[in-house]
């Protein structure tokens, strides 16, 4: 089959794979030399082939096993599905997506995801608002990797949805990632009473700086929650201007280590002036300065 399938990519010969090998009423094997190939092969002859493969032998099938009361018939299903998931799946993907195993779970979202559909991404963002470790991460990952569209309704999630979960999942997706257009919604965020909130908030304005940014994370250097200081110290590191040097140098006197950490770090980050200063402190600061100081100079 896979010399077959390769014969076929090679001399554009999509309609003879899908019309005469005898190999692709194996639906099982059929489906694990598609997933085999897409690991390797990414160009447009493949998509076209993979995509009338899965149409023609898979679909059928797995249309009927995505009811399946057997969770290895719904992963068939759910594979199969995801070679070339369309609006036309839409309604199967979205109830595949609520299934009770994650591998089934997982391989919906994905598939909603690349289809670019709206419902799917709204409630791919819910799961991942009900989610912690590895799932949350994983359903984080997958939006990211989704298209400039997709990512637009991220950031419509996070304008409008007034659900705190739902919110801050839009806002861990928003901070790791260069965003354009400006996001006003986040002068509300980083007064939250929710910490979470406020540390995402601030995370986000961190990869996103502009002129202002550095106020607001001189604003919530000392801010209560910890995790919310050490984002904004980290922030910094963007702007190389005299108040900004003069609050770290404070925090590197008289903070608690970590905190004094992160400002030894920011300051290394931001060239000569910076490390002047730790420099500076290393001479004349006390022994477990010292100690820091060096430290981050030499190793971090």
């Amino acid at each position: 089959m896979i010399a077959y399938l390769m014969h076929c990519i090679e001399h554009d010969m999509v309609s003879d794979a899908i019309m005469q090998y005898r190999g692709c009423r194996s639906l099982r094997r059929l489906l694990s030399v598609l997933e085999d190939f897409d690991k390797k092969l990414k160009g447009e002859e493949w998509l076209v082939l993979r995509a009338a493969l899965a149409r023609r032998y898979l679909f059928p099938k797995a249309k009927q096993l995505a009811y399946s009361i057997r969770w290895m018939q719904r992963n068939f299903a759910v594979r199969s599905l995801a070679m070339d998931p369309s609006e036309q799946e839409e309604k199967i993907l979205l109830k595949l997506l609520e299934d009770p195993v994650f591998l089934i779970q997982s391989k919906a979202a994905v598939a909603l995801i690349e289809s670019e559909s709206y419902l799917g991404v709204i409630k791919v963002i819910s799961k991942m608002s009900e989610s912690g470790g590895y799932r949350r991460c994983f359903y984080r990952d997958a939006l990211l990797r989704g298209s400039l569209r997709v990512f637009a309704w991220v950031i419509r999630v996070a304008m409008t949805d007034k659900d705190p979960k739902i919110h801050l999942a839009a806002l861990e997706i928003l901070s790791t990632r260069v965003i354009m257009d400006p996001l006003f919604f986040l002068q509300s965020d980083v007064i939250s009473p929710d910490p979470a909130v406020r540390t995402m908030a601030i995370r986000t304005y961190a990869t996103n700086p502009h002129y202002a940014s550095a106020d607001i994370f001189l604003e919530h250097i000392h801010d209560l929650e910890k995790e919310v200081r050490m984002e904004a110290i980290a922030g910094l590191y963007h702007f190389r201007e005299p108040k900004v040097f003069a609050a770290l140098k404070e925090l590197l006197i008289g903070s608690e280590p970590q905190i004094a950490f992160i400002a030894a770090k920011t300051l290394k980050k931001m060239g000569e002036q910076g490390v002047d200063l730790l420099r500076e402190r290393e001479l004349n600061g006390n022994q477990e300065s010292r100690l820091l100081t060096q430290y981050v100079l030499q190793f971090d």
